[in-house]
């Protein structure tokens, strides 16, 4: 009779029914914790800033420090599914940040919003706000528009040259950042 040894101190066997028991506990682990009908996909679109953020000055009143975010292709995005971060920073540092979501609205002090209260929550009309406007199809698609305007007065900042404004659209459905938009005022 041959007695067979093993040098590394395990038979293999046994290391492939470990190998087995850490396969299946893992796959049950990972499928506890995943519901996979709730996962959802994240929405793929294309986002940019094309026209010039100008500070205010006396005389240019409402056609100052307005933001518009252009889609220019990818996936259509019903407006109540997006939440909007805004932040200004000067020299680096972050001045004021604030996020808005409950989208479309008549007027942006409809939407709920947190953090300082530096947009302008007036009514700004379609030509400002874009598709967040109630009276748009509720969607954002190619060639559409979301805008907002950065106030002034109490609460606000007046913008300068060389400030950089930094938009975040969010998917709520996903909780992913759709697009990071950054723009210096110029």
């Amino acid at each position: 009779m041959k007695i067979i040894t093993c040098k590394d101190g395990i038979s293999p066997a046994t290391g492939i029914v470990l190998m087995l028991a850490v396969t299946v506990m893992l796959s049950a682990f990972m499928y506890s914790a995943i519901d996979i009908p709730e996962l959802k996909v994240p929405v793929l679109t294309i986002f940019r800033s094309v026209n010039e953020i100008v500070p205010h000055e006396v005389g240019l009143h409402r056609e100052s420090q307005i933001v518009k975010i252009t889609s220019f292709g990818g996936q259509a995005i019903p407006v109540e599914n997006i939440k909007i971060k805004v932040s200004a920073y000067r020299n680096g540092s972050l001045l004021l940040s604030e996020t808005c979501w409950g989208f479309p609205v008549i007027k942006f002090g409809d939407a709920e919003c947190s953090g300082d209260d530096f947009l302008d929550k007036g009514y700004l009309g379609f030509d400002v706000m874009g598709e967040l406007h109630v009276s748009r199809d509720g969607v954002i698609s190619s060639g559409e528009f979301i805008g907002f305007r950065i106030k002034v007065g109490s609460g606000g900042i007046q913008l300068r040259q060389g400030d950089i404004i930094s938009v975040q659209v969010f998917d709520m459905d996903s909780g992913l950042i759709v697009a990071r938009i950054e723009r210096t005022v110029d």
